[in-house]
């Protein structure tokens, strides 16, 4: 009950007095239940700290607007539940900004012209064609040799029988070839 009361307590002086050291107490009580939640949520787009300072806003948030004579349940449930739903708002949001990539995304073979050296016209967007520009650059570092080289004749030939015979290659080869290009490359741009 001594506990209860001091928590309370803490609680009481934090809602008087912001910036307290009660704060403090409070987030550092509920370390291990924040990095359990925070674990259980893959969030990829956040590193540690921005996942830390999330949870310390929603500590004093709930901490705040926490009123033990209101309700039957406890702050710790409170808080977890809280941190639970940002925690899930996160996660929509980074899925809403990997579907905002998608739309943006437009596949090799439409962006080619017949003879590879020309990019269709739907390539206007300056956004695209800046994407488009990085991915050139880094191409040789996001693909094998082989892939590179692979990638680079399909780009010249269009024919992916005709560069397995430049390449000396197989036309299984090739094919697994370029469908490792094609994963990479998305993945590269879902970055």
């Amino acid at each position: 009950m001594k506990y209860n009361d001091s928590l309370t307590d803490l609680l009481g002086y934090l809602q008087k007095e912001p910036n307290s050291l009660a704060f403090q107490i409070i987030f550092q009580k509920y370390r291990p239940m924040i990095i359990t939640v925070i674990k259980k949520f893959n969030l990829t787009s956040h590193d540690t700290d921005d996942l830390f300072q999330e949870a310390s806003l929603v500590c004093y948030q709930t901490a705040c607007s926490f009123d033990p004579k209101k309700t039957a349940t406890t702050y710790g449930a409170f808080f977890k539940l809280s941190l639970i739903n940002h925690c899930r708002t996160l996660v929509r949001q980074e899925n809403a900004q990997k579907r905002e990539v998608q739309k943006h995304l437009t596949s090799l073979e439409g962006l080619l012209e017949v003879n590879g050296d020309t990019f269709s016209s739907k390539t206007k967007d300056p956004y695209e064609l800046v994407q488009l520009h990085l991915l050139y650059e880094h191409l040789p570092q996001i693909l094998s040799p082989l892939e590179y080289q692979v990638f680079c004749a399909k780009i010249n030939c269009h024919n992916t029988d005709e560069v397995a015979q430049q390449l000396h290659l197989s036309r299984s080869q090739t094919y697994n070839a370029l469908a490792r290009c094609h994963q990479k490359i998305t993945a590269w741009c879902q970055q």
